[in-house]
């Protein structure tokens, strides 16, 4: 998703479908994406109860790239904020 803007043309709206479809399916899901539940299912792990914004698939990948975030808002808010963002610029490549 965050580098999907960048994808030839007639791909885009693909690309314009998903950050729509992941961000409604976390309203849904009680700010859980249905993608890390999946993660969990698949190595036979419970997800940790109470609060749905610690985003393990995120800091597991921010970690692979040694990128240090202390605080679990400001994931959210590069999330949300950043992948908006990125959707805005693949919406106006798709009609340009």
């Amino acid at each position: 998703m965050v580098v999907g803007f960048l994808f030839p043309a007639n791909f885009l709206f693909y690309f314009l479908l998903v950050w729509p479809g992941v961000y409604f399916q976390w309203q849904i899901n009680d700010n859980r994406c249905i993608l890390t539940d999946l993660e969990y299912y698949l190595d036979g792990k419970t997800p940790p109860p109470g609060n749905n914004y610690e985003f393990p698939f995120v800091k597991k990948q921010l970690a692979n790239l040694s990128i240090k975030i202390q605080n679990d808002m400001q994931i959210y808010y590069f999330l949300i904020y950043g992948l908006t963002a990125f959707w805005i610029i693949g919406f106006i490549r798709y009609y340009m």
